[in-house]
């Protein structure tokens, strides 16, 4: 049995007696706090004091008096709609919690009721704060702080959606941040307060009137977007935390306005301001703008199918090596490339070459060599074949020159002939090679890597590396268009959607194909 309750409290601004139970002082009509500094609740937690109160409850910092451990502790108030729904809310959200066990998702202890009627959660206490108090104390993160912070938001996401539960409610003071030992930042997501199960959608406890959500974050969906019959699902989060992904990057969030009204019709009618990439390297900032807006559609077919595929597309982006977009983005370029211009031509001609019909490229980009004497210095030195004593190494690899007209292209020692194609190590690491060059380039090289992966997944269909490149090549090269059509690059936006279209494993995207279509030229 918990202690009893003081017979009496006190006002902490007039220091007048206030009778247990009563919700204000008599004497000065301060609102008092259900529980006290000092009180012990259930037996087991010292109340230390209160730390903040929302519209479904009070929240404060305790000590478990047995385990000497500090805890948060949530008590509900009374019903705001009238309507007694509170309780059976919160005991829904305590059940849906315990459902979630995730480094990245905020752990629930325990949960009981009071003689009162009123409920209280226990939950992990995270010494931190708020991502809200983080961007108000020190500005926006640097882009890759941000994207670490990113990738651990979305895995709690992850596992809060595959317990069925959507949040619904995302938003920069309900990830809590803490710094590590390493001086990196942990994120952890907090308050499932209006939670729901998806096959609980029948249980109404939501007011009428009341909309649930803070409308600065909320998707198109929540706003009253959704034809009559259909349900918010997982999508909703994806979008809030998109919103949340635009401020940890700019500062600010996508809209802004001084009525609830104002909200609910930019989020439904308002295309959001593209991101600002001016101080982020080209080879960077157009892609990290196109995935910002992918999670930022309006209509949620458009989006990412849910919170891997997001954080998928993060993982793919390479953020300037210094996180600041302070450096030229050339040396940026410079140092991320293991191999030279001229080399990295030769690289991307072979794979034209194992494609194969591609003899008539490689007579025209030799042709164009020999006018170029550094080129060609630069070409003809690469040997053909590495030493046995002194082979070069995998990141740095040297390729063959051009075949002549009419010759058969040499064999290199990882590459297989061109009736098989490359060999997984040469086929992963030109891939990678291909992603780390400058946008302009890799875009007029992106076909060639779309035959060579087809060429790839046909010789080796059961190798991991075809799975991958089946997973993840479609959607990059959807993502550059994308990020290329938002950067007002309809030259490379077409390149790179041709590319997409030579991949024998991609769907067919008539959106995309339509916004092509409006702006790039025609093929």
């Amino acid at each position: 049995m918990g202690a009893m309750p003081p017979p009496e409290k006190i006002c902490p601004r007039c220091a007048a007696p206030v009778a247990a139970g009563a919700r204000f002082c008599p004497a000065c009509g301060l609102p008092i706090s259900r529980l006290c500094p000092g009180q012990v609740l259930d037996g087991k937690y010292e109340i230390l004091d209160k730390i903040g109160e929302g519209g479904m409850g009070e929240v404060y910092r305790a000590r478990h008096l047995h385990l000497d451990e500090i805890r948060i502790i949530k008590v509900t108030k009374p019903d705001a709609s009238g309507a007694n729904s509170q309780p059976r809310r919160f005991q829904e959200e305590a059940r849906l919690a315990t459902l979630v066990r995730h480094p990245n998702v905020a752990a629930l202890y325990d949960f009981s009721r009071q003689p009162d009627g009123s409920f209280y959660m226990v939950w992990e206490f995270i010494d931190g704060v708020t991502l809200e108090a983080w961007l108000r104390r020190n500005g926006p993160l640097p882009p890759g702080r941000a994207l670490e912070v990113a990738r651990q938001v979305l895995a709690g996401l992850a596992e809060i959606h595959a317990q069925g539960i959507v949040h619904r409610d995302l938003s920069p003071d309900n990830i809590m941040l803490r710094e590590t030992a390493g001086g990196g930042l942990q994120a952890k997501i907090i308050d499932l307060g209006i939670a729901k199960r998806v096959a609980s959608e029948s249980l109404q406890m939501t007011g009428t009137g009341l909309f649930l959500g803070k409308l600065k974050y909320c998707s198109p969906e929540q706003a009253g977007s959704l034809p009559s019959g259909q349900t918010v699902d997982a999508r909703t989060d994806l979008y809030s935390f998109g919103a949340v992904l635009y401020e940890m990057l700019t500062g600010k969030a996508p809209f802004e306005s001084a009525t609830p009204e104002g909200y609910i019709g930019k989020h439904l009618h308002t295309p959001p301001p593209p991101l600002d990439v001016t101080g982020l390297p080209k080879s960077f900032g157009p892609a990290l703008a196109g995935v910002v807006a992918k999670s930022l559609e309006k209509n949620r077919e458009r989006r990412f199918r849910d919170a891997a595929e997001f954080s998928a597309a993060l993982a793919r982006l390479r953020a300037d090596p210094e996180q600041a977009g302070g450096g030229s983005s050339g040396e940026a370029a410079r140092r991320s490339s293991p191999i030279s211009g001229a080399q990295w031509v030769a690289a991307a001609l072979l794979i034209a070459a194992a494609a194969g019909g591609a003899y008539a490229l490689l007579r025209r980009e030799s042709t164009r060599a020999a006018r170029t004497p550094s080129r060609r210095a630069n070409i003809v030195t690469a040997p053909a074949r590495p030493s046995p004593t002194a082979a070069a190494p995998l990141a740095e690899p040297s390729f063959p020159p051009p075949p002549a007209a009419g010759v058969a292209a040499p064999t290199h020692p990882q590459t297989a002939d061109v009736d098989t194609g490359p060999l997984p190590a040469q086929a992963r690491q030109l891939i990678e090679l291909w992603k780390s060059r400058p946008n302009e380039p890799r875009a007029r090289r992106a076909i060639e890597i779309a035959r060579m992966a087809n060429r790839f997944v046909d010789a080796h269909p059961d190798d991991p590396l075809a799975g991958e490149i089946e997973e993840t090549l479609p959607p990059y090269l959807k993502s550059q268009a994308t990020a290329s059509l938002d950067a007002a690059e309809p030259l490379l936006a077409l390149l790179y959607f041709r590319a997409y279209r030579q991949l024998q494993f991609a769907r067919d995207d008539p959106e995309l194909a339509r916004r092509i279509e409006r702006v790039a030229p025609p093929e």
